[in-house]
């Protein structure tokens, strides 16, 4: 059960109708393109993703089995990993089937069925589709580096171009659309860079899609330091919505929301806001019973903030795990942070617009794949 009654979402619907308004009259909202589906029989099609970093975070689901989420949300894409996907079309039914880093995967076929019924429904296709999926990282294991939305992105984008054709324009508001159904953190990462993911009580099902926002992707540096944490994320959206601090969030997340709006998302409130958010979401967790954070990592937050005593100017964030990220407008800042540190960290930087390239390390892998699936039988 969620901890928000019918009065309070009654009213997140009309503040996430304000906010919707507000992108629109600032010509930020972009419609989905009006163009047929044309399935193609062997079709092989090409897509990529970037993990996002939550700026305004987001869990817990208003629709869970539509994924639409209790709130909008806002994050940038960054190059700490990319996932590569190849999907193949076939007029056959029962045969979606998803190949991940070399090996047939069963959860994430049933994960992808799930997200395919959906769309096949929206669509009216008939058939299957067949995935063959590689993960590239530059850390080995950790949790909170949302390789999810990497996965969903490259996943629906190369889903849409499969379906709607490899040229259509405005290809990534298509796949953000349909991500969801995969991971909720895919919507924004369809659409690289910085972007606001307009969801809300009450919202359509088919408006309910991330947004490019204007954004200079070296104005803000970043670091990650990656450390693990079993648990689920899908524990956590399900745990969070009932949290007695669950609707005092949400209220904070649409002011601050509305805020950035109306001052164009500045660049030093993206980053205050992203700590603020990180520690806002630590906080609800722990109300009911969920911890993100290691000791680890809390002894990294603690050293971060001593240092920060001296030198104004850095900030971190985190999403769902404990991999803290720190950023700053002064990258000699990062550095000198950096220099400080025993732990393992990540240098990195924030992905702009995302231009997919049909040329990548794993494309004869995939075809190879691809040719060989009648001796398959996973």
């Amino acid at each position: 059960m969620s901890s928000l009654d019918s009065i309070l979402i009654s009213e997140f619907r009309k503040k996430g109708e304000r906010i919707y308004s507000k992108l629109k009259e600032k010509g930020l909202i972009q419609q989905l393109p009006l163009i047929e589906t044309q399935p193609e029989e062997g079709r092989i099609t090409f897509g990529s993703g970037h993990p996002v970093k939550a700026i305004e975070k987001f869990i817990g689901y208003y629709k869970p089995e539509m994924k639409i989420a209790f709130s909008p949300s806002l994050s940038f894409c960054t190059d700490f990993s990319i996932t590569r996907s190849y999907c193949m079309y076939t007029r056959e039914e029962g045969k979606d089937l998803v190949h991940l880093d070399g090996f047939y995967s069963e959860e994430r076929t049933a994960t992808a069925r799930k997200a395919l019924d959906i769309f096949r429904r929206i669509t009216g296709i008939k058939g299957s589709f067949i995935f063959y999926i590689e993960r590239e990282k530059k850390y080995i294991k950790a949790k909170g580096m949302s390789e999810s939305s990497s996965v969903a992105a490259a996943v629906a984008r190369s889903l849409v171009s499969n379906v709607y054709g490899p040229k259509t324009r405005d290809i990534e508001l298509l796949a953000s659309r349909f991500a969801k159904f995969v991971s909720g953190s895919g919507t924004r990462s369809s659409v690289s860079g910085l972007s606001i993911w307009t969801s809300f009580p009450g919202i359509e099902e088919k408006d309910c899609y991330a947004h490019p926002l204007s954004f200079d992707p070296s104005a803000i540096n970043i670091a990650i330091f990656p450390k693990y944490a079993n648990f689920s994320t899908n524990q956590m959206h399900e745990a969070s919505v009932n949290s007695p601090q669950y609707p005092a969030w949400l209220e904070n997340k649409y002011t601050s929301i509305e805020t950035l709006i109306d001052n164009d998302f500045p660049i030093d409130d993206l980053m205050v806001r992203a700590e603020e958010e990180m520690l806002n979401l630590n906080s609800i967790l722990m109300s009911v019973g969920k911890v993100l954070q290691t000791d680890e990592s809390l002894a990294l937050i603690e050293r971060i903030l001593e240092f920060r005593k001296k030198n104004p100017g850095l900030f971190f964030t985190a999403d769902t795990g404990p991999s803290i990220m720190v950023m700053s407008r002064d990258r000699k800042l990062v550095e000198e942070f950096l220099e400080t540190e025993h732990d393992y960290y990540l240098r990195g930087s924030i992905v702009g617009r995302n231009i997919q390239r049909n040329s990548d390390p794993y494309k004869e892998r995939a075809r190879g794949f691809f040719s060989e699936l009648e001796h398959l039988n996973p």
